[in-house]
């Protein structure tokens, strides 16, 4: 019976122990963390890049795993002015995006490997969903952006997207 008290005494000063030091370390934690952006609706935040296409700058978070890539911006109330989502994949493809759970329209780029953009996929709407949206040739980077960004940029094919820090 002495044992089960220390035990259990033990554990709950463990226990103390933790949550003293997570609402500590919550506390610590800047307001502004450079590099990352609030996702919101309990999504992890993400790392970000600095996105120059021809004189236009966008703050982009970067889906680079296969879970974020899979979330994407499904479930989001929207998407700021001068932000976007890049999508990183190992290797050139036939990518197919769809407008699953999406809550809102966006316009998607297309790129290749030296980040040229390949087709511009405009105000793909969650109406759209289950059609996929492609490249027409390999692309290894995709661009989403607010929909009617790239036509109030002057974005363009031909283009290219420069991944900063």
């Amino acid at each position: 019976m002495a044992v089960s008290k220390v035990w259990l005494g033990s554990g709950l000063v463990v226990a103390l122990l933790i949550g003293l030091v997570s609402l500590a370390s919550h506390q610590s934690k800047p307001q502004n963390v450079p590099n990352t952006v609030a996702t919101g609706h309990g999504q992890p935040m993400l790392s970000t890049k600095q996105i120059t296409v021809g004189k236009v700058n966008i703050l982009a978070e970067v889906a680079s795993s296969q879970t974020e890539q899979v979330s994407g911006l499904s479930g989001r109330d929207s998407l700021p002015e001068g932000t976007g989502m890049l999508f990183i994949f190992p290797e050139p493809g036939d990518l197919g995006f769809w407008m699953k759970d999406m809550l809102f329209s966006i316009d998607m780029l297309f790129a290749d490997t030296q980040g040229k953009i390949l087709t511009i996929a405009a105000n793909a709407s969650p109406d759209s969903y289950p059609q996929t949206f492609h490249p027409g040739s390999p692309a290894k980077y995709v661009l989403e952006l607010p929909a009617g960004f790239a036509a109030a940029h002057g974005i363009a094919v031909g283009q290219r997207i420069v991944i900063g820090q």
